[in-house]
Protein backbone atom coordinates (compact mmCIF):
# COMPACT_ATOMS: atom_id res chain seq x y z
CA UNK A 1 0.00 0.00 0.00
CA UNK A 2 1.26 3.40 -0.94
CA UNK A 3 2.55 6.34 2.05
CA UNK A 4 2.61 9.77 2.37
CA UNK A 5 4.81 10.00 5.20
CA UNK A 6 7.17 12.79 3.83
CA UNK A 7 7.27 16.69 3.74
CA UNK A 8 6.01 17.21 0.47
CA UNK A 9 3.42 14.58 0.92
CA UNK A 10 3.97 12.63 -2.20
CA UNK A 11 3.14 9.16 -2.98
CA UNK A 12 5.88 6.43 -1.82
CA UNK A 13 5.10 3.60 -4.15
CA UNK A 14 5.18 -0.06 -2.32
CA UNK A 15 7.73 -2.23 -4.19
CA UNK A 16 5.76 -4.38 -6.76
CA UNK A 17 2.54 -2.16 -7.09
CA UNK A 18 0.46 -0.36 -9.46
CA UNK A 19 2.27 -2.38 -12.23
CA UNK A 20 1.75 -0.35 -15.77
CA UNK A 21 0.24 2.88 -13.70
CA UNK A 22 3.52 3.96 -11.74
CA UNK A 23 5.04 6.10 -14.20
CA UNK A 24 1.61 8.48 -13.71
CA UNK A 25 2.07 8.24 -9.92
CA UNK A 26 5.72 9.19 -10.42
CA UNK A 27 5.08 12.00 -12.88
CA UNK A 28 2.34 13.08 -10.43
CA UNK A 29 5.45 13.24 -7.68
CA UNK A 30 8.20 15.07 -10.13
CA UNK A 31 5.38 17.69 -10.43
CA UNK A 32 4.30 18.23 -6.78
CA UNK A 33 8.20 18.48 -6.21
CA UNK A 34 8.39 21.27 -8.46
CA UNK A 35 5.09 22.48 -6.88
CA UNK A 36 7.32 22.96 -3.78
CA UNK A 37 9.77 25.70 -5.34
CA UNK A 38 6.49 27.51 -7.34
CA UNK A 39 4.51 30.59 -6.21
CA UNK A 40 1.24 29.88 -4.62
CA UNK A 41 -2.04 31.89 -2.69
CA UNK A 42 -4.17 31.41 -0.19
CA UNK A 43 -6.94 32.76 0.59
CA UNK A 44 -8.78 33.38 4.22
CA UNK A 45 -12.35 32.80 4.04
CA UNK A 46 -13.39 34.73 7.27
CA UNK A 47 -12.14 37.13 9.47
CA UNK A 48 -11.23 34.63 11.78
CA UNK A 49 -8.29 32.06 12.51
CA UNK A 50 -7.69 29.35 9.63
CA UNK A 51 -5.70 25.86 8.90
CA UNK A 52 -4.15 25.61 5.50
CA UNK A 53 -3.44 21.60 4.90
CA UNK A 54 -1.41 20.40 2.08
CA UNK A 55 -3.38 17.32 0.50
CA UNK A 56 -1.44 14.03 -0.36
CA UNK A 57 -0.17 13.66 -3.41
CA UNK A 58 -2.24 16.54 -4.82
CA UNK A 59 -1.66 19.85 -6.26
CA UNK A 60 -2.43 22.89 -3.54
CA UNK A 61 -0.74 26.06 -3.40
CA UNK A 62 -0.17 25.49 0.57
CA UNK A 63 2.50 23.61 -1.15
CA UNK A 64 4.06 26.50 -2.45
CA UNK A 65 7.79 27.96 -1.35
CA UNK A 66 6.07 31.32 -1.71
CA UNK A 67 3.00 31.65 -0.07
CA UNK A 68 0.73 34.49 -0.44
CA UNK A 69 -2.16 35.10 2.03
CA UNK A 70 -4.77 36.96 1.46
CA UNK A 71 -8.62 37.21 3.00
CA UNK A 72 -12.12 37.35 1.63
CA UNK A 73 -12.74 40.26 4.26
CA UNK A 74 -11.01 42.88 5.94
CA UNK A 75 -9.56 41.30 9.26
CA UNK A 76 -10.11 43.15 12.53
CA UNK A 77 -7.62 41.75 14.81
CA UNK A 78 -4.46 39.27 14.57
CA UNK A 79 -5.48 36.11 13.01
CA UNK A 80 -3.51 32.61 13.19
CA UNK A 81 -3.14 30.57 10.05
CA UNK A 82 -2.03 27.30 11.10
CA UNK A 83 0.32 24.98 8.34
CA UNK A 84 -0.86 20.94 8.32
CA UNK A 85 0.20 18.51 9.20
CA UNK A 86 2.04 18.94 11.63
CA UNK A 87 4.67 16.33 11.04
CA UNK A 88 5.52 18.30 7.85
CA UNK A 89 9.32 20.12 8.19
CA UNK A 90 9.66 22.44 5.10
CA UNK A 91 10.85 25.91 4.94
CA UNK A 92 7.87 28.75 3.13
CA UNK A 93 8.31 32.29 1.97
CA UNK A 94 4.90 34.14 3.71
CA UNK A 95 3.51 37.34 3.05
CA UNK A 96 1.13 39.11 4.47
CA UNK A 97 -1.69 40.58 2.13
CA UNK A 98 -4.87 40.29 3.74
CA UNK A 99 -7.53 43.16 4.10
CA UNK A 100 -7.83 44.96 7.17
CA UNK A 101 -3.86 46.22 7.91
CA UNK A 102 -3.57 43.14 10.79
CA UNK A 103 -0.54 40.91 11.76
CA UNK A 104 -1.18 37.10 11.02
CA UNK A 105 0.59 34.58 13.09
CA UNK A 106 1.92 31.64 11.34
CA UNK A 107 2.01 28.06 13.43
CA UNK A 108 2.03 24.05 13.20
CA UNK A 109 1.68 22.93 17.05
CA UNK A 110 1.88 24.16 19.87
CA UNK A 111 5.43 25.45 19.71
CA UNK A 112 6.78 28.76 18.74
CA UNK A 113 5.09 30.86 16.20
CA UNK A 114 6.06 33.73 13.92
CA UNK A 115 4.35 37.01 13.55
CA UNK A 116 4.14 38.60 10.02
CA UNK A 117 3.25 42.52 9.35
CA UNK A 118 0.34 43.33 7.35
CA UNK A 119 2.78 44.04 4.02
CA UNK A 120 5.73 42.25 4.55
CA UNK A 121 7.49 38.61 3.75
CA UNK A 122 9.19 36.35 6.39
CA UNK A 123 11.21 33.50 5.50
CA UNK A 124 9.52 30.37 7.89
CA UNK A 125 10.75 27.09 8.65
CA UNK A 126 8.46 24.29 10.46
CA UNK A 127 10.25 21.40 12.15
CA UNK A 128 7.43 18.93 11.61
CA UNK A 129 7.37 17.66 15.55
CA UNK A 130 3.72 17.02 15.22
CA UNK A 131 1.39 17.92 18.29
CA UNK A 132 3.85 20.30 19.60
CA UNK A 133 5.43 21.66 16.22
CA UNK A 134 7.41 24.86 16.24
CA UNK A 135 7.66 27.75 13.01
CA UNK A 136 11.25 29.52 13.12
CA UNK A 137 11.90 32.99 11.83
CA UNK A 138 14.66 31.63 8.89
CA UNK A 139 15.42 35.12 7.18
CA UNK A 140 18.66 35.44 6.80
CA UNK A 141 21.53 37.19 9.01
CA UNK A 142 25.10 37.99 8.76
CA UNK A 143 27.70 36.81 10.52
CA UNK A 144 28.69 40.11 11.64
CA UNK A 145 27.45 43.56 11.67
CA UNK A 146 30.07 44.88 9.65
CA UNK A 147 30.55 48.80 8.70
CA UNK A 148 28.73 51.31 6.33
CA UNK A 149 30.93 53.91 5.71
CA UNK A 150 28.70 56.10 2.84
CA UNK A 151 25.38 55.52 1.28
CA UNK A 152 24.78 58.05 -1.29
CA UNK A 153 21.70 59.01 -3.24
CA UNK A 154 18.13 58.24 -2.36
CA UNK A 155 16.69 55.69 -0.58
CA UNK A 156 14.25 54.23 1.91
CA UNK A 157 15.08 52.11 4.71
CA UNK A 158 12.62 50.53 7.42
CA UNK A 159 9.95 53.08 6.46
CA UNK A 160 12.78 55.47 6.83
CA UNK A 161 13.23 58.12 3.51
CA UNK A 162 16.73 58.98 2.94
CA UNK A 163 17.74 61.84 0.96
CA UNK A 164 21.17 63.04 0.07
CA UNK A 165 24.33 61.19 1.54
CA UNK A 166 24.47 58.63 4.36
CA UNK A 167 27.46 58.77 6.33
CA UNK A 168 29.28 56.24 9.24
CA UNK A 169 32.38 56.30 11.42
CA UNK A 170 31.40 54.53 14.99
CA UNK A 171 27.56 55.89 15.03
CA UNK A 172 25.83 56.37 12.20
CA UNK A 173 25.75 59.70 10.84
CA UNK A 174 22.48 61.04 8.37
CA UNK A 175 22.99 63.60 5.90
CA UNK A 176 20.71 65.74 4.16
CA UNK A 177 16.52 65.70 5.26
CA UNK A 178 15.15 62.97 7.01
CA UNK A 179 11.59 62.29 6.54
CA UNK A 180 8.59 59.73 7.32
CA UNK A 181 10.16 58.72 10.44
CA UNK A 182 7.74 57.29 13.41
CA UNK A 183 8.96 58.39 16.53
CA UNK A 184 6.91 55.97 18.75
CA UNK A 185 8.92 52.96 17.21
CA UNK A 186 11.75 54.56 14.90
CA UNK A 187 13.70 56.44 17.49
CA UNK A 188 15.39 55.29 20.39
CA UNK A 189 17.34 57.31 22.96
CA UNK A 190 17.06 60.69 24.62
CA UNK A 191 16.40 63.48 22.83
CA UNK A 192 18.00 66.56 24.00
CA UNK A 193 16.51 69.64 25.28
CA UNK A 194 18.56 72.01 22.45
CA UNK A 195 16.30 69.16 20.36
CA UNK A 196 13.17 69.83 21.23
CA UNK A 197 13.39 67.01 24.34
CA UNK A 198 13.55 67.01 27.96
CA UNK A 199 17.11 65.85 28.15
CA UNK A 200 15.53 62.96 30.67
CA UNK A 201 14.28 59.24 30.08
CA UNK A 202 11.87 59.77 33.14
CA UNK A 203 8.52 59.23 32.28
CA UNK A 204 7.57 61.26 35.55
CA UNK A 205 10.09 64.48 35.32
CA UNK A 206 6.83 66.82 35.69
CA UNK A 207 4.57 64.69 37.69
CA UNK A 208 2.86 67.26 39.95
CA UNK A 209 2.00 64.80 42.31
CA UNK A 210 5.08 63.28 42.89
CA UNK A 211 7.85 65.92 41.24
CA UNK A 212 6.44 68.97 42.90
CA UNK A 213 6.09 70.03 46.64
CA UNK A 214 5.47 72.92 48.55
CA UNK A 215 2.87 75.67 48.19
CA UNK A 216 2.09 76.87 44.28
CA UNK A 217 2.86 80.51 44.72
CA UNK A 218 -0.44 82.55 42.95
CA UNK A 219 2.33 83.88 40.63
CA UNK A 220 2.79 80.61 39.15
CA UNK A 221 -1.09 80.48 39.08
CA UNK A 222 -1.40 78.58 42.09
CA UNK A 223 -3.30 79.72 45.26
CA UNK A 224 -0.74 80.06 48.15
CA UNK A 225 -3.20 77.90 50.14
CA UNK A 226 -3.02 74.56 51.26
CA UNK A 227 -5.92 73.62 53.31
CA UNK A 228 -10.04 74.30 52.84
CA UNK A 229 -13.32 73.10 55.04
CA UNK A 230 -16.57 72.42 53.23
CA UNK A 231 -17.93 74.93 51.66
CA UNK A 232 -15.03 77.46 51.44
CA UNK A 233 -15.09 80.04 49.10
CA UNK A 234 -12.06 81.31 47.42
CA UNK A 235 -12.25 85.02 46.74
CA UNK A 236 -9.47 88.16 45.62
CA UNK A 237 -9.12 90.03 48.99
CA UNK A 238 -6.96 92.47 47.56
CA UNK A 239 -4.42 92.71 44.34
CA UNK A 240 -2.91 89.44 43.85
CA UNK A 241 -4.12 87.82 47.24
CA UNK A 242 -6.60 85.07 47.29
CA UNK A 243 -8.51 84.03 50.62
CA UNK A 244 -10.88 82.21 52.10
CA UNK A 245 -14.81 83.33 53.23
CA UNK A 246 -15.94 80.21 55.09
CA UNK A 247 -19.54 78.87 54.52
CA UNK A 248 -22.22 81.25 55.93
CA UNK A 249 -25.67 80.59 57.63
CA UNK A 250 -28.48 78.59 56.72
CA UNK A 251 -30.66 80.90 54.01
CA UNK A 252 -27.97 83.59 54.50
CA UNK A 253 -26.67 85.38 50.38
CA UNK A 254 -23.61 86.37 49.21
CA UNK A 255 -23.59 90.34 48.70
CA UNK A 256 -21.23 92.96 48.98
CA UNK A 257 -20.24 94.89 51.94
CA UNK A 258 -21.58 98.63 53.17
CA UNK A 259 -18.26 99.52 51.97
CA UNK A 260 -17.89 98.18 48.68
CA UNK A 261 -15.13 96.64 49.14
CA UNK A 262 -15.58 92.64 49.80
CA UNK A 263 -18.15 89.83 49.74
CA UNK A 264 -19.49 88.88 53.05
CA UNK A 265 -22.44 86.56 53.76
CA UNK A 266 -25.82 88.42 55.10
CA UNK A 267 -29.57 88.28 54.87
CA UNK A 268 -31.76 88.70 51.63
CA UNK A 269 -32.81 91.63 50.91
CA UNK A 270 -35.48 90.56 48.73
CA UNK A 271 -38.48 88.56 49.30
CA UNK A 272 -37.86 85.49 50.78
CA UNK A 273 -41.16 84.30 51.46
CA UNK A 274 -44.93 84.23 50.84
CA UNK A 275 -47.73 82.28 52.95
CA UNK A 276 -51.09 82.38 51.97
CA UNK A 277 -54.18 81.47 54.26
CA UNK A 278 -57.76 79.88 53.48
CA UNK A 279 -58.15 78.64 56.29
CA UNK A 280 -57.27 79.05 59.48
CA UNK A 281 -53.39 77.53 60.68
CA UNK A 282 -49.98 78.85 61.95
CA UNK A 283 -47.87 80.89 60.51
CA UNK A 284 -44.40 80.10 60.72
CA UNK A 285 -41.33 83.25 60.85
CA UNK A 286 -38.57 82.54 58.07
CA UNK A 287 -35.31 82.16 59.43
CA UNK A 288 -33.19 85.45 57.98
CA UNK A 289 -36.70 87.78 57.85
CA UNK A 290 -36.38 91.34 58.61
CA UNK A 291 -39.66 92.79 57.93
CA UNK A 292 -42.95 91.41 57.68
CA UNK A 293 -45.91 92.87 55.96
CA UNK A 294 -49.75 90.83 56.92
CA UNK A 295 -53.26 91.51 54.39
CA UNK A 296 -55.92 89.82 56.08
CA UNK A 297 -59.94 89.86 54.69
CA UNK A 298 -62.60 89.14 57.06
CA UNK A 299 -65.52 86.82 55.45
CA UNK A 300 -68.47 88.22 53.64
CA UNK A 301 -71.87 88.47 55.08
CA UNK A 302 -74.87 85.89 54.30
CA UNK A 303 -77.60 87.33 51.71
CA UNK A 304 -80.69 87.49 53.25
CA UNK A 305 -83.96 85.48 52.37
CA UNK A 306 -86.78 86.34 50.09
CA UNK A 307 -90.10 86.72 51.96
CA UNK A 308 -93.15 84.96 50.79
CA UNK A 309 -96.87 86.51 50.24
CA UNK A 310 -99.44 85.68 47.48
CA UNK A 311 -102.05 88.19 48.38
CA UNK A 312 -99.54 91.60 48.09
CA UNK A 313 -96.52 92.85 47.49
CA UNK A 314 -93.19 91.68 49.53
CA UNK A 315 -89.41 92.47 48.85
CA UNK A 316 -86.79 89.78 48.18
CA UNK A 317 -83.64 89.91 51.09
CA UNK A 318 -81.19 92.65 51.42
CA UNK A 319 -77.80 92.23 49.46
CA UNK A 320 -75.07 91.31 52.67
CA UNK A 321 -71.66 93.59 53.36
CA UNK A 322 -68.31 92.95 52.30
CA UNK A 323 -65.27 91.84 54.70
CA UNK A 324 -62.94 94.21 55.94
CA UNK A 325 -59.46 94.23 54.37
CA UNK A 326 -56.55 95.39 56.71
CA UNK A 327 -52.61 95.89 56.38
CA UNK A 328 -49.76 96.47 58.49
CA UNK A 329 -45.66 96.07 58.26
CA UNK A 330 -44.02 94.92 61.22
CA UNK A 331 -40.29 94.36 62.20
CA UNK A 332 -39.77 90.63 61.78
CA UNK A 333 -37.96 90.37 65.65
CA UNK A 334 -40.95 92.08 66.99
CA UNK A 335 -43.06 88.57 66.17
CA UNK A 336 -42.67 85.46 67.94
CA UNK A 337 -41.74 81.96 65.95
CA UNK A 338 -45.27 81.25 65.32
CA UNK A 339 -48.30 83.21 64.77
CA UNK A 340 -52.16 82.17 65.00
CA UNK A 341 -53.70 82.73 61.98
CA UNK A 342 -57.78 82.73 62.14
CA UNK A 343 -59.76 82.99 59.14
CA UNK A 344 -63.00 85.05 59.30
CA UNK A 345 -66.07 81.97 57.91
CA UNK A 346 -68.53 83.78 55.38
CA UNK A 347 -71.77 84.12 56.86
CA UNK A 348 -74.68 81.77 56.03
CA UNK A 349 -77.23 82.62 53.96
CA UNK A 350 -80.72 83.65 54.80
CA UNK A 351 -83.18 81.17 54.40
CA UNK A 352 -86.41 82.21 52.26
CA UNK A 353 -89.76 82.01 53.98
CA UNK A 354 -91.38 78.78 53.24
CA UNK A 355 -94.35 78.67 51.16
CA UNK A 356 -98.02 78.70 53.26
CA UNK A 357 -98.72 81.68 55.25
CA UNK A 358 -96.84 84.89 54.23
CA UNK A 359 -94.02 85.92 55.90
CA UNK A 360 -90.41 88.05 55.97
CA UNK A 361 -87.47 86.29 55.03
CA UNK A 362 -84.27 84.85 57.89
CA UNK A 363 -81.93 87.61 57.94
CA UNK A 364 -78.27 86.62 56.50
CA UNK A 365 -75.46 85.35 58.92
CA UNK A 366 -72.44 88.01 59.63
CA UNK A 367 -69.13 87.25 58.25
CA UNK A 368 -66.61 86.05 60.74
CA UNK A 369 -63.11 88.04 61.65
CA UNK A 370 -59.79 87.41 60.28
CA UNK A 371 -56.72 87.75 62.71
CA UNK A 372 -53.14 87.76 62.45
CA UNK A 373 -52.26 86.62 66.35
CA UNK A 374 -53.23 89.59 68.76
CA UNK A 375 -51.78 91.89 66.18
CA UNK A 376 -54.20 92.57 63.37
CA UNK A 377 -57.89 91.82 62.60
CA UNK A 378 -60.42 92.63 59.82
CA UNK A 379 -64.21 92.11 60.83
CA UNK A 380 -66.85 90.35 58.81
CA UNK A 381 -69.62 92.03 56.93
CA UNK A 382 -72.95 92.23 58.08
CA UNK A 383 -75.35 89.84 57.10
CA UNK A 384 -78.18 91.31 54.43
CA UNK A 385 -82.19 91.73 56.25
CA UNK A 386 -84.86 89.12 55.19
CA UNK A 387 -87.32 90.11 52.45
CA UNK A 388 -90.07 91.82 54.06
CA UNK A 389 -94.03 91.71 53.09
CA UNK A 390 -94.77 95.10 54.29
CA UNK A 391 -91.61 97.12 53.54
CA UNK A 392 -88.62 96.73 51.76
CA UNK A 393 -85.27 94.65 53.39
CA UNK A 394 -82.33 96.51 54.27
CA UNK A 395 -78.85 95.82 53.27
CA UNK A 396 -76.06 94.65 55.31
CA UNK A 397 -72.83 96.99 56.31
CA UNK A 398 -69.65 96.45 55.30
CA UNK A 399 -66.55 95.09 57.85
CA UNK A 400 -65.05 98.15 59.44
CA UNK A 401 -63.01 100.67 58.15
CA UNK A 402 -60.62 100.53 61.10
CA UNK A 403 -57.00 100.33 59.93
CA UNK A 404 -55.01 100.44 63.22
CA UNK A 405 -53.37 97.40 64.50
CA UNK A 406 -55.75 96.12 67.06
CA UNK A 407 -54.93 94.50 70.67
CA UNK A 408 -58.94 93.04 71.22
CA UNK A 409 -61.24 92.08 68.44
CA UNK A 410 -64.08 93.91 70.72
CA UNK A 411 -63.02 96.85 68.85
CA UNK A 412 -64.90 95.90 65.84
CA UNK A 413 -67.98 97.33 64.36
CA UNK A 414 -69.80 96.77 61.32
CA UNK A 415 -69.26 100.53 59.85
CA UNK A 416 -68.26 100.75 56.17
CA UNK A 417 -70.23 101.36 53.43
CA UNK A 418 -73.44 103.62 54.20
CA UNK A 419 -76.25 101.12 53.88
CA UNK A 420 -79.31 103.25 51.87
CA UNK A 421 -82.62 102.22 50.67
CA UNK A 422 -81.24 101.97 46.95
CA UNK A 423 -77.41 100.67 45.98
CA UNK A 424 -75.05 99.34 48.58
CA UNK A 425 -72.72 102.33 49.85
CA UNK A 426 -69.09 101.75 48.55
CA UNK A 427 -65.47 101.83 51.18
CA UNK A 428 -61.84 101.96 50.29
CA UNK A 429 -60.47 99.56 53.26
CA UNK A 430 -63.64 98.26 54.55
CA UNK A 431 -66.19 96.31 53.16
CA UNK A 432 -68.61 97.75 50.59
CA UNK A 433 -72.23 97.50 51.72
CA UNK A 434 -75.20 95.28 50.45
CA UNK A 435 -77.49 96.43 47.75
CA UNK A 436 -81.32 97.43 49.52
CA UNK A 437 -84.39 95.83 48.23
CA UNK A 438 -87.57 97.32 48.06
CA UNK A 439 -91.01 96.70 47.26
CA UNK A 440 -91.03 97.92 43.57
CA UNK A 441 -87.29 97.45 42.94
CA UNK A 442 -84.38 95.91 43.45
CA UNK A 443 -80.60 97.64 44.05
CA UNK A 444 -76.50 96.72 43.45
CA UNK A 445 -73.90 95.97 45.87
CA UNK A 446 -71.31 98.94 46.82
CA UNK A 447 -67.39 97.63 45.65
CA UNK A 448 -64.54 98.49 47.81
CA UNK A 449 -61.57 98.66 47.02
CA UNK A 450 -59.39 96.84 49.16
CA UNK A 451 -62.18 94.59 50.81
CA UNK A 452 -64.52 92.62 49.69
CA UNK A 453 -67.56 94.12 47.92
CA UNK A 454 -71.13 94.18 49.02
CA UNK A 455 -73.89 91.50 47.58
CA UNK A 456 -76.61 92.71 45.49
CA UNK A 457 -80.47 92.82 46.44
CA UNK A 458 -82.97 89.77 45.31
CA UNK A 459 -86.36 90.44 43.14
CA UNK A 460 -89.50 91.37 44.53
CA UNK A 461 -92.64 91.18 43.28
CA UNK A 462 -93.05 94.68 41.67
CA UNK A 463 -89.53 93.90 39.90
CA UNK A 464 -88.13 90.33 39.04
CA UNK A 465 -85.26 91.29 38.33
CA UNK A 466 -82.54 91.17 40.78
CA UNK A 467 -79.40 94.04 41.44
CA UNK A 468 -76.02 92.99 40.87
CA UNK A 469 -73.10 92.18 43.35
CA UNK A 470 -70.29 95.22 43.97
CA UNK A 471 -66.80 94.74 42.20
CA UNK A 472 -63.45 95.70 43.53
CA UNK A 473 -63.67 99.49 43.16
CA UNK A 474 -65.79 102.36 44.55
CA UNK A 475 -68.92 101.82 42.67
CA UNK A 476 -71.60 99.43 42.53
CA UNK A 477 -72.56 96.64 40.52
CA UNK A 478 -70.00 95.41 38.30
CA UNK A 479 -69.47 92.18 40.44
CA UNK A 480 -71.80 88.64 40.38
CA UNK A 481 -74.70 89.00 37.85
CA UNK A 482 -78.54 89.72 39.51
CA UNK A 483 -81.01 87.54 37.83
CA UNK A 484 -82.44 89.62 35.31
CA UNK A 485 -85.52 87.47 35.18
CA UNK A 486 -88.09 86.28 37.86
CA UNK A 487 -87.47 82.61 38.93
CA UNK A 488 -83.72 82.49 38.09
CA UNK A 489 -80.49 82.13 40.79
CA UNK A 490 -77.97 85.26 40.65
CA UNK A 491 -74.50 84.47 39.84
CA UNK A 492 -71.25 83.63 42.32
CA UNK A 493 -69.15 86.77 42.74
CA UNK A 494 -65.38 86.17 42.00
CA UNK A 495 -62.65 87.26 44.32
CA UNK A 496 -63.72 89.64 46.53
CA UNK A 497 -66.50 90.73 44.47
CA UNK A 498 -70.49 90.48 46.06
CA UNK A 499 -72.74 87.92 44.83
CA UNK A 500 -75.49 88.44 42.61
CA UNK A 501 -79.65 88.70 43.93
CA UNK A 502 -81.98 86.33 42.94
CA UNK A 503 -84.90 86.69 40.79
CA UNK A 504 -88.40 87.03 42.20
CA UNK A 505 -91.20 84.90 41.08
CA UNK A 506 -94.13 86.40 38.66
CA UNK A 507 -96.99 87.89 40.02
CA UNK A 508 -99.25 85.33 38.84
CA UNK A 509 -96.68 82.83 37.95
CA UNK A 510 -95.46 79.46 38.76
CA UNK A 511 -92.23 78.45 40.35
CA UNK A 512 -89.09 78.50 40.50
CA UNK A 513 -87.62 81.39 43.00
CA UNK A 514 -84.36 82.36 42.65
CA UNK A 515 -81.58 81.83 44.84
CA UNK A 516 -78.68 84.74 45.91
CA UNK A 517 -75.13 84.34 44.67
CA UNK A 518 -72.47 83.32 46.38
CA UNK A 519 -70.47 85.87 47.52
CA UNK A 520 -66.81 85.57 46.20
CA UNK A 521 -63.38 84.55 47.74
CA UNK A 522 -61.65 87.23 50.24
CA UNK A 523 -64.93 88.60 51.73
CA UNK A 524 -67.32 89.00 49.40
CA UNK A 525 -71.18 89.88 50.38
CA UNK A 526 -74.05 86.82 49.66
CA UNK A 527 -76.65 88.04 46.95
CA UNK A 528 -80.57 88.62 48.42
CA UNK A 529 -83.03 85.80 47.92
CA UNK A 530 -85.82 86.43 45.78
CA UNK A 531 -89.62 86.97 46.79
CA UNK A 532 -91.98 84.57 46.22
CA UNK A 533 -95.75 85.07 45.26
CA UNK A 534 -96.09 81.67 43.92
CA UNK A 535 -98.57 79.44 45.91
CA UNK A 536 -97.00 76.98 48.43
CA UNK A 537 -93.54 77.68 46.57
CA UNK A 538 -90.81 79.03 48.83
CA UNK A 539 -89.05 81.95 48.44
CA UNK A 540 -84.95 82.45 47.44
CA UNK A 541 -82.09 81.88 49.96
CA UNK A 542 -79.62 84.02 50.66
CA UNK A 543 -76.25 83.11 48.95
CA UNK A 544 -73.55 82.60 51.56
CA UNK A 545 -70.72 85.09 52.32
CA UNK A 546 -67.35 84.47 51.08
CA UNK A 547 -64.31 83.19 53.50
CA UNK A 548 -62.36 85.83 55.06
CA UNK A 549 -58.01 85.27 53.35
CA UNK A 550 -54.52 86.49 55.16
CA UNK A 551 -51.63 86.47 53.07
CA UNK A 552 -48.10 87.27 55.33
CA UNK A 553 -44.95 88.27 53.36
CA UNK A 554 -41.47 88.54 54.60
CA UNK A 555 -37.77 89.39 53.76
Amino acid sequence: MATYINNLRLKEITTGDEDGTWGTSTNTNLELITDGFSYGTKQMAADANETFTMPDATADATRSLYLKFTSAVDLTATREITLGPNTVSKTWIIENATSGGQTITIKQGSGATVDVANGYKVMVVTDGAGAGAAVLNANPTAATNGTVTSVAGTGTVNGITLTGTVTTAGSLTLGGSLSNVDLTSQITGTLPIANGGTGSTSTTFANLTTNVTGTLPIANGGTNLTTYTTGDIIYASATNTLSKLTLGSADQVLKVNSGGTQVEWGASTGFSDIQEFSSSGTWTKPAGATFVRVDVYGGGGGGGGGSYNTSSQGSGGGGAGGGAFNSSFFLASDLSATESVVIGAGGAGGAGKGGGAPGNGSDGGNGGTTSFGTLLYASGGEGGEGGDTGSGAGSGHGGSTMGLRLVSSTALTFSSGAVTSTHGGPSGWGGGAGGAAALAASYNGGGSVSGGAGGGSGGSSGNAGAGDGGCDTQENGGGGAGSPFGGTDGSAGGEREGGGGGGAGPNSGTGPIGNGGAGGSKGGGGGGGGHSNVSLTNAGNGGAGGAGYCIVYSW
